[in-house]
């Protein structure tokens, strides 16, 4: 498998690929050159079947994206004010969370994520007990998740 990468990786690297929640496969770099690298899998794979497999899991009912766990602290910005939040899931369309300040389902506000100066837009999807839901309203770039280590936990 050959994969597209801002992140440093080296040759000979183990690497796990998630390709949805369920679906996660090994394997070892062979090769990585401008970005790109080459992946030798640990075990064979069936192409044709692990594609339906992932066609299937979409179609489902309930299906979301993939969510990495995390422990980062981010900016939540509204109309009014700023305060810190506690990420504990992010995916390309959205981020768990949790916060002391009361916010309400479908309220748009601006999130600064770690590391990154940028404020992307969301829409609180849901708030319940301290945790609540966000719903990007333009998807992250692959470059934002691609490299977990800026979401960490906090030392």
């Amino acid at each position: 498998m050959m994969l597209q990468t801002s992140v440093d990786v080296g040759g000979g690297e183990d690497v796990e690929i998630a390709l949805s929640e369920d679906t996660v496969v090994t394997g070892r770099i062979v090769w990585a050159d401008n970005g790109l690298c080459g992946i030798a899998f640990s075990e064979p794979i069936d192409v044709e079947e692990t594609l339906a497999d992932l066609a299937r899991q979409q179609q489902s009912e309930g299906y979301r994206a993939l969510r990495l766990p995390v422990d980062a602290e981010a900016m939540l910005i509204t109309a009014s004010d700023a305060f810190p939040i506690d990420l504990v899931d992010i995916s390309k369309n959205g981020a768990g969370f949790r916060c002391r300040t009361l916010l309400e389902p479908g309220q748009l506000i601006n999130l600064v994520l770690p590391g990154d100066g940028e404020r992307r837009s969301a829409l609180v999807r849901w708030v319940a007990d301290g945790r609540g839901g966000l719903w990007f309203t333009s998807p992250l770039p692959r470059q934002a998740l691609e490299s977990v280590e800026r979401f960490r936990p906090k030392t």
